[in-house]
């Protein structure tokens, strides 16, 4: 072979070679920049193991929302490919599935497997035009279903999931559901009571209805329901709503500057919001549901309930999700003070001295050697291992399988078979709140029993016969998942009596609610109060803290371990404050009654001047100024609110009158500018001086006047 053919044949192959050899990742042009060398590394690490479309979105991500690329960074995702997951899901026993088109993917989960490679492609959010990608900006829990079809299915079907349609979404939803019964249209309701823990709970109804509203607004159907944003959550009837009560009541929700903006700092950011796409600009879709957040956010594609409110994107981190403030983030507060009961209890107590060395990222989660003592994962969702890795209690998603009472309502029930409380009232003509409608055939859903037990015989040891409760079927099943999370650390002696108190502590409070709520219906049936508005009168707010504030506050406070919300803020707040207030402000006002009747029955006998007419007249006085006193008692009711409305007109008029001011003095502004353009720039400054300063003048005489 000449040495011309045998450099010619060198030369072809050096140009062919790269074409032969697999493709290598394109490296992020890091050089020059100041993230530290290390981080440097671990990027371009998990970029060569990314797919070329992970690759585009991270350099262009990098310069514009940099935190979200090194959260990703830090994720498992960012290391793992989605067939890796069912390995892990084997290890622990699990069954799931996985999407076909991550069946064998060769890639790393970044942001084009989560945004890109969305799960419905009829969804109404589509960017179809995202710098030559197309994608969706919200990954819903459908999405996530596609590698984690096993967490998504349990959460739809928990109150998580259905966060937002049982709370701050209700009146809107409400308007669907009767609807949909009046009009034989069940089919566009989440087909709830037909996949009771079979799938996914979605909702291709509102996908439907999520493309109408953004490309045909007045559509008759989007007419008819709108959302719930076109009210302004003005049409709230949810006692869980100020709203719903006081505000109505004094008309200051008629003020048309009177938005509720609360509603999105308060409800939403827990219960999940509605999130309506309105604008295809292609390259992004401008939506409404800030802040797109919470755990039963309903999403463009019919998702109900998100992963993101416990796995925070974009890290996604297990660590993050077992530590019990991310839980506490929701679970805490006046009315279900979850993590400071937690952090009173003697397992908050170990977690806070040496949660800190703990092993938070363990999979499955080993007791004894990970950690030490229970955090609101352990008790209600974890897989829990021995030492070695075998398995001892497999874990959940559905938080309803280790739970046995619903303790966040009027009276405690067995959670329902059903997540859906508006179905479960409208459908089936019950109520979660008073546990009307969680029966078939008579017999409730999942099924118990309560027996008073005998009291001993002469001569017997007199230990404490509490009421025994007796539960059958899936309610059984619940109790012994519960008890088989605390017999890792507990005796099982230790583990009954403890299940068996706690049922004593429901039944007590049971009976001091009905008690209550009776006693409220007196006071409707005797026309001291009226029953229109549910919020806005003395024993209706009592009965509201009783079971929405104090009575929570004593159930959980006993199933949780904290003496302190047991006692104090519990019991002691339901029966010595709240109820004991109720008590004697409807004895009162049925005494002040009485009074009025026998005084009238006086007057039309003509006898209004004798002696025994004075002094029921005086007696009614009385009566009236001791109710009184108590109303005034309460910052919410109308007195104070009508203040504070007096308050915000007197405010609104001043700054009325500075607007007047500012108004008067446009015709000098526009002479200002003339004369700056005759005198330069020095005579601008001073025009606009000496208008700032008289704007200044009058915002400090409407500070002084409110």
């Amino acid at each position: 072979m000449s040495r011309g053919l045998l450099a010619y044949i060198i030369v072809a192959l050096m140009i062919v070679a790269p074409l032969l050899s697999p493709p290598q990742a394109k490296t992020l042009a890091l050089e020059g920049t100041d993230i530290p060398e290390d981080v440097k590394a671990k990027l371009e690490e998990a970029m060569q193991k990314a797919s070329p479309e992970t690759r585009e979105c991270i350099k262009c991500h990098l310069k514009e929302t940099p935190g979200i690329v090194f959260d990703w960074l830090g994720s498992m995702h960012a290391w793992s490919k989605p067939g890796d997951v069912l390995a892990l899901y084997s290890k622990l026993g699990f069954e799931s599935e996985l999407a076909p088109k991550f069946q064998g993917y060769q890639y790393t989960v970044g942001c084009y497997e989560c945004h890109g490679m969305f799960k419905e492609q009829d969804r109404p959010d589509i960017a179809e035009d995202h710098f030559g990608y197309s994608i969706v900006t919200i990954v819903t829990l459908k999405d996530c279903s596609q590698c984690h079809y096993k967490e998504a299915k349990e959460i739809t079907w928990t109150m998580h999931g259905f966060g937002a349609l049982n709370g701050p979404l209700k009146p809107w939803y409400s308007r669907i559901v009767k609807w949909a019964k009046e009009n034989n249209r069940l089919d566009i309701l989440p087909p709830v009571y037909d996949k009771t823990g079979k799938d996914l709970v979605d909702w291709p109804w509102y996908k439907q209805y999520a493309a109408k509203l953004m490309e045909n607004p007045g559509d008759p159907e989007v007419q008819l329901f709108g959302t719930i944003y076109d009210k302004d959550f003005k049409d709230i009837v949810s006692p869980l709503y100020p709203a719903s009560g006081v505000l109505n009541a004094t008309g200051l929700m008629q003020d048309p500057k009177w938005k509720n903006a609360y509603v999105y700092f308060a409800c939403m950011q827990c219960h999940g919001t509605l999130v309506v796409p309105y604008k295809n600009e292609g390259y992004r879709v401008l939506y409404w549901g800030w802040p797109s957040n919470g755990a039963g956010r309903v999403d463009p594609d019919g998702s109900l309930g998100t992963c993101t409110a416990c796995h925070t994107r974009h890290s996604f981190s297990v660590e993050e999700a077992r530590k019990p403030h991310t839980c506490g983030q929701c679970h805490l507060g006046y009315d279900h003070p979850h993590i400071e009961i937690y952090e009173e209890s003697k397992h908050g107590n170990i977690y806070d001295s040496e949660g800190e060395s703990w092993n938070w990222s363990s999979i499955p989660w080993r007791v004894g050697v990970d950690f030490r003592a229970p955090t609101c994962a352990t008790c209600h969702m974890s897989t829990l291992a021995d030492a070695d890795g075998n398995i001892l209690v497999v874990g959940s998603h559905d938080l309803r399988q280790r739970l046995v009472w619903d303790q966040m309502h009027f009276f405690s029930y067995p959670k329902p078979k059903w997540p859906d409380h508006t179905q479960n009232a409208i459908i089936k003509g019950g109520s979660q709140l008073t546990g009307k409608g969680l029966i078939e055939n008579g017999v409730a859903v999942m099924g118990y029993k309560v027996r008073v037990e005998e009291a001993p015989a002469s001569g017997e040891l007199g230990f404490p016969r509490l009421v025994e409760v007796k539960y059958t079927g899936e309610l059984k099943q619940r109790r012994e998942n519960m008890k088989d999370v605390c017999l890792l650390c507990h005796t099982s002696q230790w583990v009954d009596n403890f299940f068996k108190i706690y049922d004593q502590v429901i039944v007590e409070y049971n009976i001091t609610a009905h008690y209550a709520y009776n006693l409220l219906q007196k006071a409707y049936e005797e026309g001291i109060h009226d029953p229109s508005n549910k919020l806005d009168e003395y024993m209706e707010i009592m009965w509201y803290y009783i079971w929405h504030h104090d009575g929570r506050r004593w159930r959980n406070g006993a199933s949780m371990l904290g003496p302190d919300f047991t006692q104090w803020f519990g019991i002691v707040d339901t029966v010595m404050d709240k109820l004991g207030r109720m008590i004697s402000y409807y004895n009162t006002a049925m005494e002040l009654k009485k009074a009025k009747e026998e005084l009238a029955t006086l007057r039309a006998q003509g006898q209004e001047a004798s002696q025994r007419a004075q002094e029921l007249q005086a007696k009614v006085q009385q009566l009236e100024a001791k109710l009184a006193s108590m109303e005034a008692e309460i910052p919410q009711l109308k007195k104070q609110i009508d203040d504070a409305k007096a308050k915000l007109e007197t405010l609104e008029g001043g700054l009325n009158n500075v607007q007047s001011s500012v108004d008067e003095l446009k015709p000098q502004i526009e002479e200002a500018k003339a004369a700056a353009g005759r005198a330069g720039t020095a005579l601008i400054v001073g025009a606009l001086g000496l208008i700032i300063a008289i704007i200044a003048v009058g915002l400090t005489l409407v500070r002084k006047s409110s």
